[in-house]
């Protein structure tokens, strides 16, 4: 007695992502890199089985030795994602910008992004920062598109400017409209003779 074939192999498989994105991070110490792990381990959670990224991490100190630079550009070609990530708030070495230049500038006219994570985690590079507005100009340049997280300072400054702004422009606003409320009324009091 023959079984029956119980496998149809022309359905796709239920767990196979639909699309795999190469990531390269270039990381200045164990913190930054743990840090750009969790984002991706964030953007896994969120996208499921959709899209699976490939992690090709580089340290700074891999990325400032010739031979090892060469090999980390060859990852940058091929890669979807960029993301630059340090920990602390000091200018990053000489030979990470140089790399950092290299690998945006082969990225032209590509669909690829870069991702900065600049500063310690529980605060950011926000805006006036010259490292984060450096990185965002070579991006912008290539034509890739650019992320960088908001620091909550940031957040907090524009809340609270949001606030200002409606209790300094409600006052003037209720003015405005007790004046035309006030000229309906007169306007439907006012009887004309003829």
């Amino acid at each position: 007695m023959q079984t029956p074939r119980v496998l149809d192999e022309t359905r796709p498989r239920v767990n196979s992502p639909s699309r795999s994105l190469r990531v390269v991070i270039a990381y200045e110490d164990l913190a930054a890199g743990k840090r750009a792990m969790s984002l991706l381990s964030q953007l896994g959670k969120h996208f499921g089985d959709d899209i699976q990224f490939e992690p090709l991490p580089w340290s700074f100190s891999l990325l400032a030795d010739v031979d090892w630079c060469t090999v980390a550009a060859s990852d940058a070609v091929r890669a979807d994602i960029l993301i630059i990530a340090t920990s602390g708030v000091g200018p990053w070495p000489l030979a990470i910008d140089r790399w950092a230049v290299d690998a945006i500038g082969r990225k032209r006219g590509t669909s690829a992004a870069v991702v900065a994570l600049f500063g310690p985690d529980e605060n950011p590079d926000g805006v006036g920062s010259p490292r984060l507005a450096a990185i965002e100009r070579m991006a912008h340049g290539a034509g890739l598109d650019f992320f960088a997280p908001t620091p909550r300072s940031d957040v907090n400054r524009v809340i609270a400017q949001i606030h200002w702004r409606a209790e300094t422009i409600t006052p003037v606003l209720e003015g405005i409209l007790r004046q035309q409320d006030l000229k309906r009324i007169q306007g439907r009091t006012s009887v004309s003779v003829v």
